[in-house]
């Protein structure tokens, strides 16, 4: 038996068997003339701003490559080798047209101080590895030494004085 019913999405009168009509009175779901006006009665219950939606996106992308890395960067690396010699002479060019920009960024002030501490460090770990902290701070002490004595000081402290007369004088 059909009943003339009406659409919960669009408003348009059409008829459904009784058992259907009777089920959704039942368990109190709502009744759609076809799946297109299902579907977009689904999507119309979520409404979410433009920034809710790039901000679920984000969150989504970000979970998305943190479980798949390898996999990700052994894609990258297979697309890449497989146009190596395009890829890499795009990317010769663009070095070549960007220097200049790089150039002027390792010239700034700001970089230069993080760049001379990022080395000290860096090279403390390579050649004193544990003890690297504890020869960053003997350096540290050394140059207040350094700024605090004159040349005199240090040069009668290192015995560097008089060094020929100190010789002579020792035969």
């Amino acid at each position: 038996m059909s009943v003339l019913v009406t659409c919960n999405q669009c408003g348009a009168s059409y008829t459904a068997q009784a058992g259907h009509v009777n089920r959704a009175k039942k368990i109190g779901a709502n009744l759609y003339c076809g799946r297109a006006c299902a579907g977009l009665a689904h999507r119309r219950k979520v409404e979410l701003t433009e920034a809710q939606k790039k901000e679920a996106k984000r969150l989504y992308d970000q979970a998305y490559r943190a479980a798949r890395a390898a996999e990700l960067k052994a894609k990258k690396r297979a697309a890449y080798m497989a146009n190596r010699e395009v890829n890499h002479v795009k990317a010769k060019i663009w070095r070549s047209q960007n220097m200049h920009k790089h150039v002027a960024y390792c010239r700034r002030p700001e970089y230069r101080e993080y760049k001379a501490e990022y080395d000290r460090r860096h090279l403390a770990k390579k050649h004193y590895g544990t003890f690297a902290e504890v020869a960053l701070m003997l350096r540290q002490v050394e140059q207040t030494i350094a700024e605090k004595s004159s040349y005199n000081e240090r040069h009668a402290m290192n015995g560097n004085i008089n060094k020929a007369q100190t010789r002579r004088r020792a035969l």
